[in-house]
């Protein structure tokens, strides 16, 4: 699944883009976005789900397990991509109805 993901990317914002050289920087950003994602985002909602309902933690005692629990198990990952990817899996999950617990983090209007 993640490869056909990639591809599609790489088409899609491949056409944007004239130069060869930065057709082969956004393949290559994809292709490394995509096997990074495949190797931190499962590890990421199993912790998300599971610490979900720990009313102990605060949001971002939630988010330091998520990420600790990542960078345990997958420590080969470079630790900038941590952020996004548990932050990408929290956006995903707070609309998953199997996921109640998982707080909407959008600011309400004022």
């Amino acid at each position: 699944m993640w490869s056909i993901l990639a591809n599609l990317a790489i088409s899609f914002l491949g056409s944007y883009v004239s130069s060869p050289m930065g057709k082969q920087i956004i393949s290559q950003l994809v292709t490394d976005l995509a096997k990074e994602g495949s190797r931190i985002l499962p590890i990421a909602i199993e912790s998300i789900k599971e610490i979900a309902t720990d009313p102990k933690l605060t949001s971002r005692g939630k988010f330091d397990y998520v990420s600790n629990k990542v960078s345990t198990e997958a420590a080969e990952v470079p630790k900038n991509l941590y952020g996004p990817m548990i932050d990408l899996a929290y956006r995903v999950l707070k609309n998953d109805p199997n996921v109640p617990e998982v707080p909407n983090t959008t600011l309400p209007p004022v």
